[in-house]
C-alpha cells in the first residue's frame, strides 16, 4: 500500500485535540488506568442558538412552573389551532433541526419532546409552534443539563 503523504505529496499538521464539532464544544478527559475518554456539550452551541430564537419570537419566559420540556396532559394531536404559513413553518422546522441536533449533542432529556414535535414539522400548527417555545424556555431555564 501506499503512504498517502507519497501519492498526495502533501504535510499533515498536527493540530493537537479537536476543540469544536459542528457547534459543539469537545471535551477530553484522563481517566485512571491510562484511560481517555471524550466528550460533546452543547451547551456553547445553546447560547448561540437562543438569542436567535428570541430574536424571532421575543423573550422567552423562564419561570418556576417550567420543569419538563413537555407538560404533562398536553396531547399535541389534539391541536385545532390555525395551521402556521409556510413562513412560519420554515421557522418551526429550523427549531426543530435545533433541536434535533442538540439531543444528538447528548441531551437526552430533550429526546422525546423533539421527536414527538418532529411528527408536525410538514403541518405544524401555533400551538405546536407554542409547544416548541415552551421547550427553548425550558433549555434557557435548564442550559447546563
Amino acid at each position: 500500500m501506499i503512504d498517502l503523504q507519497e501519492r498526495y505529496k502533501y504535510r499533515l499538521k498536527d493540530l493537537g485535540s479537536p476543540k469544536r464539532y459542528l457547534g459543539a464544544k469537545i471535551g477530553r478527559y484522563e481517566l485512571d488506568h491510562n484511560c481517555t475518554t471524550w466528550s460533546l456539550t452543547a451547551q456553547e452551541y445553546l447560547e448561540k442558538a437562543l438569542p436567535i430564537v428570541e430574536q424571532r419570537q421575543g423573550t422567552l419566559q423562564v419561570n418556576k412552573a417550567i420543569t419538563t420540556p413537555h407538560p404533562p396532559g398536553y396531547h399535541l394531536e389534539l391541536d385545532e389551532s390555525w395551521f402556521l404559513s409556510p413562513d412560519d413553518v420554515e421557522v418551526y422546522q429550523s427549531y426543530m433541526g435545533t433541536l434535533r441536533w442538540v439531543v444528538e449533542l447528548g441531551r437526552i432529556d430533550l429526546a422525546f419532546s423533539a421527536s414527538l414535535m418532529a411528527r408536525f414539522a410538514a403541518c405544524p400548527r401555533e400551538g405546536h409552534m407554542e409547544h416548541v417555545l415552551h421547550i427553548f424556555s425550558y433549555i434557557k431555564k435548564h442550559l447546563r443539563s
